[in-house]
């Protein structure tokens, strides 16, 4: 059975869109939620938890995998992580690798993601949530100096986050 804790993430996560739950030993360890926006051949990770004891890679497999069937990906986060994992399911991650265009900007529009709050060439989200979306433990930084140098624009204590765009392979 899912603990309590787990299944609160759930319920912040889960609003709709598809839900892959990972089990280890019949125990639920982890989730990904995934919201397909085919009129902009887009789908939009809503919600990724790891738990402890979730097989390495998982995620990101999942994530790999549900995304082929588009050619758009995008995610709104705080978490090098994440970042990393776009990075690696995607041939080019914005703002990553570029800063914003036009077309990036439609599709967050589309997503629903997009308000005043963000600084569009940056697609940073100022104060999404006025506070960390990470609540336990440490933020876990990445060795990959883009992803670093995407996510030091955030301010962390305030709860910014950045969106991000990414094409996938």
């Amino acid at each position: 059975m899912p603990t309590v804790d787990f299944r609160a993430d759930v319920a912040l996560h889960v609003r709709d869109g598809v839900l892959y739950v990972i089990l280890k030993n019949e125990t639920a360890v982890g989730f990904a939620v995934m919201k397909d926006f085919p009129e902009v051949n887009g789908t939009y990770i809503s919600g990724v938890v790891k738990g402890e004891g979730t097989p390495s890679g998982i995620v990101e497999r999942i994530v790999a995998q549900h995304a082929k069937k588009f050619g758009v990906v995008a995610v709104r986060t705080q978490n090098d992580r994440v970042v990393e994992i776009m990075k690696n399911v995607c041939c080019e991650v914005v703002p990553v690798d570029r800063e914003a265009g036009v077309g990036e900007m439609e599709v967050l529009r589309h997503m629903g993601l997009v308000s005043d709050k963000v600084r569009e060439n940056m697609i940073v989200m100022g104060h999404y949530g006025d506070a960390p979306m990470i609540g336990v433990g440490e933020r876990r930084r990445s060795n990959n100096e883009l992803v670093r140098k995407a996510t030091d624009r955030l301010n962390y204590q305030q709860g910014d986050a950045l969106l991000l765009v990414g094409y996938v392979r």
